[in-house]
């Protein structure tokens, strides 16, 4: 399949803003993505304050092991009271795309707190 004939939001732009690309960019869109990426910023902000370093260790709790296994939302494993730097959990974010990588970077961030409900 071509890339322009997807049904998909795609779009890329210079650093100055100017879109030199772009397809079906106005298509309402699920905000998982623009989710990592703001949790992204968020720890990227953490780290310019000093906050945290890509070197920053997250270890994984129970709850964050128990999201991993649910499978509509989890494309990876998380072991409860494993050390996960910082560094890892940005990688696992973008790619295979982790939720639970994000909620992790984003209670290190000191930004947000979450609890998983039962």
């Amino acid at each position: 399949m071509n890339i322009i004939d997807q049904k998909v939001p795609l779009w890329w732009m210079r650093i100055q803003g100017e879109i030199v690309f772009g397809s079906n960019i106005d298509q309402p869109w699920d905000p998982a993505s623009i989710s990592k990426m703001m949790t992204a910023y968020m720890a990227f902000e953490a780290m310019k304050e000093g906050k945290l370093s890509l070197n920053t260790i997250v270890t994984a709790t129970e709850e964050d092991r128990a999201i991993s296994t649910i499978g509509e939302i989890s494309n990876n494993i998380i072991v409860a009271g494993v050390d996960y730097p910082i560094e890892e959990l940005l990688y696992m974010m973008f790619y295979p795309s982790s939720n639970v990588a994000t909620l992790m970077v984003a209670r290190a961030t000191g930004f947000i707190r979450y609890r998983v409900f039962k």
